[in-house]
Parts: C-alpha cells; sequence; structure tokens
C-alpha cells in the first residue's frame, strides 16, 4: 500500500485521469453548446414591458446556466419549453435521457477530482478516494479502466448531444458544419 505515489509510478492511472477529465471538459462544452443553439429560438415568454416589474425588484433565481448535473435534466426541459417548436418530441425525451445518464458519470469525476485522494493499493491497483456529499463522509475506490469507463461514458454522452444540436441546427438552416464529414 502507498499513500501517495509519484505520477511516474502509476502512469496507467494518470493518463486515465487526465483522459476522464477531458472527456468531462467535452461532455460540459456541448451542453453548452446545445444550451446556446436551442437559446437562439426566442422565449415564448411575456412581454419585456411585463416582466419589468419583476426583473427591477425581484433576486434572480440563478444565473442562466443549467446548474449542476442533477440540476440539468429539469433546466433543460424548463429551456425548451420555453422555446416551442425548435426542438421535437423525442429530441427532448432524449436529451433528458442523456443528461440523466451523466448524473452518475459526473459524480463519479466529481469525486476523483474533488475527493481526497487517500492511498494507493498496489496489490489491486486501485485508488482509494475520500469524498463528502452533504456533510456525509463516503468511500470510494476505482480501478484504471473505471476511470477509463467513466471518461468513455462522458464521451458518448458528448456525442450524443453533438448529434441532436446538429440536428436541431440544420431544421433551422444555421449550421456551421456540414451534416456529414464524408463527402459523396
Amino acid at each position: 500500500m502507498v499513500t501517495f505515489p509519484k505520477a511516474e509510478t502509476i502512469p496507467l492511472f494518470a493518463f486515465a485521469f487526465m483522459d476522464m477529465m477531458f472527456a468531462h471538459a467535452e461532455f460540459e462544452e456541448q451542453v453548452r453548446v446545445l444550451q446556446a443553439s436551442i437559446m437562439k429560438t426566442p422565449a415564448n415568454g411575456p412581454h419585456f414591458l411585463a416582466r419589468l416589474p419583476r426583473l427591477s425588484f425581484c433576486p434572480k433565481k440563478n444565473d442562466g446556466g443549467l446548474g449542476t448535473a442533477r440540476e440539468r435534466p429539469r433546466r433543460m426541459a424548463r429551456l425548451i419549453k420555453d422555446r416551442p417548436g425548435l426542438v421535437e418530441g423525442q429530441e427532448a425525451k432524449r436529451i433528458d435521457e442523456i443528461l440523466k445518464a451523466a448524473i452518475a458519470p459526473c459524480d463519479r469525476r466529481n469525486s476523483l477530482a474533488h475527493g481526497r485522494w487517500w492511498q494507493f493499493i498496489s496489490v489491486t491497483s486501485t485508488i482509494k478516494v475520500r469524498g463528502e456529499r452533504k456533510g456525509k463522509s463516503e468511500w470510494d475506490c476505482y480501478t484504471e479502466e473505471e476511470i477509463r469507463e467513466i471518461g468513455i461514458e462522458l464521451r458518448t454522452r458528448a456525442l450524443d448531444l453533438n448529434d441532436i444540436k446538429r440536428a436541431i441546427e440544420n431544421r433551422r438552416g444555421d449550421h456551421d458544419a456540414p451534416e456529414s464529414d464524408f463527402e459523396t
């Protein structure tokens, strides 16, 4: 058992961790890009003058972002509802499924990224991490393969979101990239 190994002694873990972090960044970017694509559609809300008193005197509930992984499905559904006609029913359902499926890998990534790396168990090639969720201490153990799987799962979710965003942009006619990378 090694408490604090050097990255050179566990290179596969170091590579797996960095790959997972880049996969998470890619997923987060796809969430932002999808949100921006949906935001290009005018909101179906009251006229600005009707909203003025509320905007002036009431504190803002959120910054307009999609919040944490747990808040995203609800907030994205609200965003889609406020901009009807752009996102089709099956796409909205699929976005909800993707965002809900991303909660678990985001939680595991957060455990690895923000938890306290406690020890490396060389016999089992496992990293033991201590984290807290709502004041409750949690222990998690990760192998190099499990860390890679988190990255793969996040990249898959990012690709799924990108496919939906492209379909939305193609329907609207404002896409920047061709439908396919291959020319016929």
